[in-house]
């Protein structure tokens, strides 16, 4: 699934961040492991532009009988997470 992050204006540098899934409010939220994978995404929006789009893995849970809901977490990286 693609999500677009977008900030209202640009920035002169690239603005690293790192979205992740999470159980959605309500009284049927998703579940890590069986609706969506639970792992950190790193996106960024590079310098000049306000919005960037990144993939995240939903699960086919075949036992699914009703909708649940998801949520995002967006927060920026941090430059000690950083893997080159």
């Amino acid at each position: 699934m693609e999500v677009a992050v977008s900030i209202p204006a640009a920035l002169s540098a690239d603005l690293r961040l790192v979205l992740r899934l999470a159980p959605g409010s309500g009284a049927d939220p998703a579940v890590a492991g069986e609706d969506f994978v639970d792992e950190p995404v790193e996106v960024t929006i590079a310098r000049g532009e306000t919005r960037a789009e990144a993939t995240v893995r939903l699960l086919h849970n075949a036992e699914l009988q009703t909708p649940r809901t998801l949520a995002i977490e967006v927060s920026l990286a941090s430059e000690t997470a950083r893997a080159d």
